[in-house]
C-alpha cells in the first residue's frame, strides 16, 4: 500500500471533525503532520549522511588518482634519467 493510498484510507475511515464535516479530526490531523515532519527529518538526515559519504569517497578517489599519477610520473622520470633513449646519445 502506497503512502497516498494509506492517506486516502485514513481520511475515508476517520471520524467526523469538530466542524461536522467528514475528514480528519484535529487530533488525527496533528498526528498526521507530526508523522510527516518526523519522516522528513529522518529522510533529510539520511540524505545528508549519503551526501557526506559520497563526497568522502569521491575525495579519496581523486587523492588516490593524483597520487598514482604522481608516482607514475616519478617512475617515468627515473627511468629516463637512468637510461636515456638512443636519440640523446
Amino acid at each position: 500500500m502506497t503512502f497516498l493510498q494509506l492517506c486516502a484510507s485514513k481520511r475515508a475511515s476517520s471520524s467526523v471533525g469538530e466542524s461536522g464535516e467528514a475528514g480528519l479530526g484535529d487530533k488525527e490531523m496533528f498526528t498526521f503532520w507530526v508523522r510527516i515532519f518526523i519522516a522528513f527529518l529522518f529522510l533529510e538526515d539520511v540524505f545528508l549522511e549519503l551526501m557526506k559519504w559520497t563526497y568522502c569517497r569521491l575525495l579519496s578517489f581523486c587523492i588516490l588518482k593524483r597520487r598514482r599519477e604522481t608516482e607514475a610520473c616519478a617512475k617515468g622520470l627515473e627511468k629516463l634519467e637512468s637510461s636515456p633513449p638512443a636519440y640523446f646519445s
